[in-house]
């Protein structure tokens, strides 16, 4: 009593538990999969008046599967494990460890074109963050952050029978790590300002496999060499990533703010949703792919009306982004050990504006947003070097 507790939850859907009503309409439902499922759990616990502890951990899958067709799974596993300690009523900080286990699979079960494949990536990050509230009027968030990353972008199982050769892409490491400092302040009754910066830097590490492309021809990167590392260092980013945020209140029912902030992406996607047996992985910045980066403006204005039971705001942003990614026209994706060489950079550009109207209060409460935006590439290697809309490029969303 009032020093531990815990939480245990799970789920699973059911829709194809009803699939043997269907079988002799469809057999080929007969051995169908379409369900996911998962389990939580988390315990706290308090050791004194200054020291806590709180473990949690996840584990999930979502499964989909044709007998004759294809199948397909995703999962996660992940362990969080936190200290919290007091060091005084204004000062206390966090140390954190981060296990994550993200898998994918695809694959025909039977004939010609049978075949398995099986992603990974592997994350493990230790964090330790601090907060001191100086006084009424200024706040400190400081600290920095470990993550090993592990990457298993495919192994490919084929069959006897099967037309497809079995092959394993390369898999390589890397080591993510960051400090930041973050301080809020409180200028005056009108004025609250909050800047921070931080620092990042990103590695490719290990044992590891790298292509080298001969890219005279813009269209077509042709394999020249294969570098094999066994260990060390192999390539480094960093970067410097500032922001800032004032907020100016105009009277008890009206406020702008304004923000800016740089950001950098060191792990990427590759996804391919118009393939008959779509997929997805992630794969990290490397000597052939640099970090995506990325400059962000916002401007807001924000009021309440009716004794401030109703919020409104409108907000416009701007963001610019550099060496961002896609695949040349007519890349070959699917089950391509030399994927880096189908990739392309340049630049792309997005801008909106939100609006939002919000109650929360008496008993008719809810709120309606409404978003205009628009996100454009232009990647000198594809669509003939004109600009693009971007594939997540959403316009209208109410």
């Amino acid at each position: 009593k009032d020093r531990a507790s815990f939480l245990i939850s799970g789920r699973r859907t059911y829709f194809d538990l009803f699939f043997p009503f269907f079988e002799k309409r469809n057999p080929s439902l007969e051995d169908a999969k379409v369900y996911f499922y998962d389990l939580n759990g988390k315990i706290n616990y308090k050791i004194n008046d200054k020291n806590r502890i709180y473990l949690s951990g996840y584990w999930g899958d979502d499964v989909m599967g044709f007998s004759e067709d294809f199948q397909t799974t995703y999962g996660n596993k992940t362990f969080t494990g936190r200290f919290n300690h007091l060091f005084s009523p204004k000062l206390f900080s966090n140390i954190t460890f981060i296990y994550s286990n993200f898998d994918y699979g695809l694959g025909v079960p039977e004939g010609a074109q049978s075949f398995e494949w099986l992603s990974h990536i592997i994350d493990m990050t230790v964090k330790n963050d601090y907060t001191w509230y100086m006084n009424a009027n200024n706040t400190f968030v400081f600290g920095g952050a470990f993550t090993q990353h592990e990457f298993k972008p495919g192994e490919i199982t084929a069959s006897d029978e099967s037309f497809f050769n079995s092959f394993e892409m390369p898999g390589n490491f890397a080591l993510d790590y960051n400090a930041f400092v973050d301080h809020e302040m409180k200028i005056s009754d009108i004025i609250t300002l909050r800047y921070g910066l931080r620092y990042s830097v990103f590695q490719n590490y290990g044992k590891s496999t790298f292509y080298e492309f001969d890219k005279s021809d813009p269209q077509e990167y042709i394999v020249t060499d294969t570098l094999e590392f066994d260990n060390g260092v192999i390539n480094t980013y960093s970067g410097l990533e500032p922001r800032f945020n004032i907020r100016i209140k105009i009277d008890e029912k009206s406020s702008i703010k304004a923000n800016y902030n740089r950001t950098k992406q060191y792990l990427h996607l590759a996804t391919n949703s118009n393939a008959p047996t779509p997929y997805d992985f992630w794969f990290p910045s490397s000597m052939n792919i640099k970090p995506q980066k990325a400059d962000q403006v916002v401007l807001g204005y924000f009021r309440n009306f009716f004794e401030n039971n109703l919020e409104t705001s409108v907000e416009l942003y701007y963001k610019k982004m550099y060496d961002v990614i896609d695949f040349k026209d007519h890349a070959q994706m699917f089950l391509n050990q030399f994927l880096e060489g189908e990739i392309r950079s340049g630049n792309a550009y997005s801008y909106g504006a939100e609006f939002l109207v919000r109650k929360q209060r008496g008993k008719f409460q809810g709120w309606i947003g409404y978003t205009y935006s628009k996100t454009r590439r232009k990647i000198p290697e594809i669509n003939k070097g004109e600009e693009y809309d971007a594939p997540y490029d959403h316009p209208h969303d109410i």
